[in-house]
């Protein structure tokens, strides 16, 4: 403080009138000036706290202008456009779409295939593979005795393919289908059907036979 009241007198003195010296300066003037000074010191204290209020009042809506920025920021990258989400829609939309043709598609398809798997199998007419050995035999009398064969029966168009195994006949086979499949077929149909068989008792094992579907 005193530092202060120093070149205040000083200055008091140099504009005095002239003729007026230091000892006119009487203890009123002393403590009216260190008055004042008080005053003024203590209006720049209440400055400075205001300045520094100001300061953090303005860095902390500074801290929050960026942190709003920030979140929009975020929320640019984040978020989608209502036009990009009707986009993804539409996406989806369509892909179910194909989806339900290509159910659609694939249950006729096997609706299909189920129908074909229930129908008989029609198989064209093709000549047996010659046995493995041929036979210098004459035809036994059973055989020659069905000669007017193809004068037989009427046969269905339809007929059931069959692979000849070890130990069975030709009446093992034909009892087989009629039970398995409710058929009436007798031995003129299936020599009929096979014009190659001559001979019903010469059957080898892998021999193809056409059973007809008499019924």
């Amino acid at each position: 403080m005193k530092r202060l009241v120093a070149p205040f007198l000083l200055s008091l003195a140099l504009v005095a009138p002239v003729h007026r010296t230091l000892g006119q300066v009487t203890a009123e003037d002393f403590k009216r000036v260190e008055s004042d000074l008080l005053a003024l010191t203590e209006s720049r204290d209440l400055m400075k706290a205001d300045l520094q209020k100001l300061h953090d009042e303005i860095s902390a809506l500074r801290a929050e202008n960026a942190k709003l920025r920030s979140d929009i920021a975020l929320a640019g990258k984040d978020n989608v456009s209502r036009d990009e989400l009707k986009k993804v829609v539409e996406q989806v939309q369509e892909v179910d779409k194909h989806r339900v043709a290509d159910g659609k598609c694939v249950h006729d398809q096997l609706e299909s295939i189920a129908k074909l798997a229930s129908k008989p199998v029609v198989l064209p007419s093709v000549e047996d593979p010659k046995p493995p050995k041929a036979s210098t035999k004459r035809p036994a009398p059973e055989a020659t005795a069905d000669k007017t064969a193809d004068d037989g029966p009427e046969l269905p168009a339809e007929y059931y393919e069959h692979t000849v195994a070890e130990g069975e006949t030709l009446g093992i086979i034909i009892a087989a289908y009629n039970k398995e499949h409710n058929l009436k077929v007798k031995q003129a149909h299936v020599l009929k059907a096979n014009p190659k068989l001559k001979d019903p008792k010469k059957l080898y094992v892998g021999m193809k036979l056409k059973i007809p579907m008499v019924k």
